[in-house]
């Protein structure tokens, strides 16, 4: 059985969310300086960074967790529900203690008791190629597929059978076109370099995770994204088609969702969203005054995000722990995995609309359905709206961002090298009204859609075992399917922990509970914001109409202001 997260006698926080609209909110240009500055000094012998943990040095951490960011009784109510529910899924089916290995795929399914059913499980849709290429555009990882500009980008991804995938049309002319695309996990997973080792009643296994990339067409005619070759490299390399041997083909597909569901755990999530938001969480604290009309906005936005990631570093990413259990690679080498994607992230670059356009994948005919996409930017287009009104309250011009001096010792430690700052590259300088409107847009709709993009999903895709095993625990040319998947054991603490992963929505979007500020001001923005969220979902309405899949994540009441589980 996996070890729950949470426990009903987890410090618990009693937060008034009216605590902050006792007084106005006020930019460093403040009265009472002294007392500002005594407030500073205070937030920053509590918030401390702690960048070599135990479990997960090289990436920053809350040294000592303030009382103020613990989880609330309402948070512990409703996850210790939900584990009640998983318990109770556990303890009931009778046959994984009687068997190590799964014989069929049905004992996978039969692992859901009382929990439901996933659609790839239920529809068996895990096994098919329209499946497979979905989850490219809307599955838990949307974010590794990008265009091909060139035929030698994608030189060690054309199969000799490639005409009989593209039918009549040729590579050179799909191409011009804009409809090919790749997805390469090789670069994310290049820490991981060998094996990792699980003990399992008794019996030794290997657990071993091939690097892949896979080649991708955009079939107009069907409108769906197609899976053409996927190149393995292992012991030994080899570039499997869609149009050669079924079980061969259906192989390399599981050894590259085990690939992409590690990609998508240590890089797209929680490097990408968890840990960068951190660094960026505790110099907001130990730089902003509580009063400050910015630290006051990004309350909502980081609420329980340091209490999540201290229960990750803590129970999740530590020897012996469930990521050790289920991941192929040892564990220090999957921990750096989550490591690389820290330092290699890039606050500009990795902005939504740059994000996508530098992939190549922007709106147009030759990608026109791309749920993750066409939904996320409606919520930028409204996140840096709401932005611009918020701003303009407290910021008439740029000289008055650049003389504020609290935001510029914000800006200056969010960028400053470990172990005295953040260590976040392309953090902008806050030197007008506009960088900051980008600054706050990128972070707010990183804690709350971009999180709720890849964190959600989990529990539709990467939760059914042969659809994301994280590991291949034989070869891949083992006689038996079923060996190449987890055992029962690993599977149902897989299940187990993603349902806890996604269990709650503790809020939405926009909704903060009270009033974070006296500031009439600043409220209308916050209500027009929220009201404007009716809006999105209308339109999501009718993206769902074009769509082969339902694409759930980004309505509002999906969507969370932070990070919270």
């Amino acid at each position: 059985m996996v070890n729950p997260l949470f426990h009903i006698t987890s410090p618990i926080f009693h937060p008034s969310i009216d605590h902050a609209a006792t007084d106005e909110s006020l930019p460093a240009q403040d009265s009472n300086n002294d007392q500002r500055s005594a407030q500073l000094k205070d937030a920053r012998s509590k918030y401390q960074y702690d960048w070599n943990t135990e479990n997960a040095p090289g990436v920053p951490f809350l040294k000592d967790l303030p009382i103020s960011e613990f989880f609330s009784a309402r948070y512990i109510l409703e996850t210790g529900a939900e584990l009640v529910k998983i318990k109770t899924n556990e303890v009931l089916p009778p046959f994984h203690r009687d068997k190590d290995r799964a014989e069929k795929i049905k004992d996978f399914e039969e692992l859901f008791v009382i929990l439901p059913d996933p659609d790839v499980a239920k529809k068996s849709l895990w096994a098919t190629d329209e499946s497979f290429g979905e989850q490219r555009l809307s599955g838990a990882n949307p974010m590794s597929i990008r265009r091909a500009q060139t035929r030698d980008e994608i030189a060690h991804l054309l199969p000799d059978s490639l005409g009989q995938a593209l039918g009549t049309s040729s590579v050179d002319a799909e191409l011009q076109a804009g409809r090919l695309f790749h997805v390469d996990h090789r670069p994310v997973l290049a820490p991981v370099t060998e094996p990792g080792k699980a003990t399992l009643n008794g019996k030794e296994f290997q657990k071993h995770l091939p690097k892949t990339a896979g080649l991708f067409w955009w079939n107009r005619h069907t409108e769906r994204l197609m899976p053409i070759s996927i190149l393995v490299e292992g012991h030994t390399n080899r570039l499997v088609s869609a149009h050669g041997d079924s079980n061969e083909w259906l192989r390399a597909k599981i050894a590259f969702q085990a690939c992409d569901g590690v990609v998508h755990e240590m890089s797209t999530h929680l490097g990408h969203t968890h840990l960068v938001m951190e660094g960026i969480g505790i110099a907001a604290r130990r730089n902003l005054a509580e009063r400050h009309p910015i630290m006051r906005l990004l309350v909502p936005h980081l609420r329980f995000m340091m209490s999540i990631n201290q229960l990750a570093e803590e129970k999740l990413i530590k020897p012996g722990g469930e990521v050790d259990l289920s991941f192929g690679g040892t564990i220090k080498q999957i921990v750096s995995v989550a490591a690389l994607a820290y330092r290699n992230w890039d606050f500009t670059e990795n902005a939504f609309p740059n994000d996508i356009a530098a992939r190549g994948v922007s709106k147009g005919a030759n990608l026109p359905i791309y749920a993750y996409r066409d939904d996320a930017a409606l919520y930028w287009e409204a996140i840096t709206e709401y932005m611009q009104d918020y701003v303009g309250i407290f910021y008439s011009n740029d000289t008055a961002v650049k003389n504020d001096e609290e935001l510029q010792a914000w800006s200056t430690e969010v960028s400053a090298p470990s172990p005295q700052g953040a260590a976040i590259r392309g953090f902008p300088n806050l030197d007008s009204v506009s960088a900051l409107t980008f600054a706050l847009t990128q972070i707010i709709f990183t804690c709350s859609v971009q999180h709720s993009a890849v964190n959600y999903p989990q529990n539709d895709y990467l939760i059914f075992p042969p659809n994301s095993p994280f590991a291949l625990w034989d070869a891949l040319d083992s006689e038996n399917l079923m060996d190449i998947l987890p055992p029962m054991g690993p599977s149902e603490g897989q299940i187990s922990l993603l349902t806890q992963l996604t269990a709650i929505h503790y809020d939405e979007l926009g909704d903060y509970e009270g009033k974070y500020t006296k500031d009439a001001r600043a409220n209308k923005a916050i209500r027009t914001f929220f009201q404007g969220m009716t809006e999105i979902d209308a339109k999501i309405t009718s993206h769902q109409q074009s769509r082969w899949q339902s694409y759930e994540y980004l309505r509002p009441r999906n969507v969370t202001n932070s990070i919270s589980i």
